[in-house]
Parts: structure tokens; sequence; C-alpha cells
């Protein structure tokens, strides 16, 4: 009888230790899968993810990439359309032209900042999606996100990605 006993509790024993190294194991193997998929469909994060990258060979947005950005693009416009109706005020469209005339870097200000930021919201290189440099939020301040979004705009048109709207960057501003 206390053999019996014995062999049944060595059993249960090796079955506990079977399921407790089996946790673990599944647990890496389901973070590991989460984090490839989650990678893979979103990037590092929704705004630092390369959504408005150009391929490496030319200056066009490629195939996903340009999905993405027209669907972006729909969107933004619906929202200024509806905000312009509801407040009968003039707000500046895409095809306003932008008159930048100086180098404009980190911790600038002036309306050629804001300028340059309702450019960049409204083609696609999201500033902010709330608060200050949001879409008709725009400020006269070029702070850090103002800076992320241009080094977007370079990376898409194949500039040099400094975060600096110099003359080469203000010809593709046009």
């Amino acid at each position: 009888m206390v053999i019996i006993h014995m062999v049944a509790e060595r059993k249960m024993l090796n079955k506990i230790h079977r399921y407790i190294l089996l946790i673990p194991v599944c647990a890496f193997f389901f973070f590991s899968v989460f984090s490839y998929v989650n990678a893979n469909n979103y990037g590092e994060g929704v705004y630092n993810s390369d959504l408005y990258s150009s391929s490496t060979t030319t200056n066009d947005v490629t195939g996903t990439t340009q999905a993405f950005r027209d669907k972006f693009l729909a969107e933004q416009q619906a929202k200024r359309i509806a905000l312009q109706q509801q407040s009968n005020t003039i707000i500046t469209t895409t095809s306003d032209p932008i008159n930048i005339t100086r180098t404009l870097k980190l911790k600038m200000k002036g309306n050629d900042a804001k300028q340059l930021q309702i450019y960049l919201n409204t083609h696609g290189y999201i500033v902010s999606t709330t608060g200050a440099g949001s879409l008709n939020n725009e400020t006269n301040y070029f702070g850090l996100k103002t800076r992320q979004a241009v080094m977007k705009f370079q990376k898409a048109n194949g500039l040099k990605v400094d975060g600096i709207v110099g003359p080469q960057t203000r010809l593709k501003l046009k």
C-alpha cells in the first residue's frame, strides 16, 4: 500500500514538473510571436514607424506605405472640411503655397514655422496627433515634434535626414 502510494505520488510530481516547465516555454513562445507580429504590422510605434518612408532606390513612396498615406490624407481632408464647415473660418488647404525663405531648425520661432507645420500635417507627415502642433493647432515654434516630422519628410523625399529645413528641403516643400 505504501509502495503504491509512493509510485502514484512520484507520477503526480513528474506531471507537475512537466507542466511547470511548460508554462515558461509557452509564455516565451507566445510573447516572441506576439512581438514579431506586432513589429511587422505596426513598426516600433504608430507614429515612430516608417509609414511614410520611401524606397531606397527611388523617391516614390512604396506600395503599402502609399495606401496608408492615401487613407490618412483622405481622413485628414475630411476632418479639415468638417471643421471648416463648423467654424466658417479660413483654413489653409493642401494646395496653398508654402513660403519659407530662411533655414528653419530646432527652437526657432516664426510664422514660417507655423506654415511648415500646416504643410507637414496636411501632407501626411504628422507633427502631433493632439494638442500643440496637431492639425488646426499649429504653432509658431519649431520643436522636437516638428523636427521629427521634417525628418520623415526628408527621408521620404530622398533628402539628407537632419531635421533642418534648408535650401534642398525648401525646394521639395513647394
